[in-house]
């Protein structure tokens, strides 16, 4: 999936959409957070410099997407999920993917959750390559890509 956004067609609400340029090297065996970079494709509302740990700015039920391609490399797991600083227990929209060693694996997710002001989202990635293994970051087609919109309130 590739952003192309214009002024007119970000919502109204509290929202951002991130993405990475470079590639990032992932740890074999080693849960990591994304790392997404200092100027964000869109934002309503949030505060934001580059790094992992997206901070929501108010209370209430929000919508999280994101995409994550890793290159091709061995092993057989990729996983991506979200956590929240304030919930060390649930892996929100947890995407296990069977990869295939010559081939780009993409892995697209979502969660829509409540989540009380100034709680951060974390957006991790896991595989057993045995050695880095590269998230992309820098083409249209080979890109990770987050997106966080507050689409109402706590009930």
């Amino acid at each position: 999936m590739s952003f192309e956004v214009r002024e007119r067609d970000v919502p109204s609400q509290v929202t951002i959409g991130l993405e990475r340029n470079a590639a990032q090297a992932i740890p074999t065996a080693a849960v990591t957070g994304i790392s997404w970079v200092a100027t964000p494709l869109w934002n309503r509302g949030f505060t934001w410099a580059a790094g992992t740990s997206i901070t929501v700015p108010e209370s209430g039920l929000y919508e999280i997407k994101w995409d994550v391609t890793f290159v091709p490399g061995a092993g057989l797991v990729r996983l991506t999920w979200a956590t929240l600083s304030n919930d060390a227990t649930h892996r929100w929209g947890q995407h296990l993917h069977v990869a295939h060693a010559a081939t780009t694996d993409l892995l697209s997710s979502n969660a829509t959750v409540n989540i009380p002001a100034n709680v951060t989202i974390t957006i991790n990635v896991f595989h057993d390559a045995g050695v880095n293994l590269n998230i992309a970051g820098a083409s249209d087609f080979q890109r990770c890509e987050c997106s966080v919109t507050k689409i109402g309130q706590f009930v």
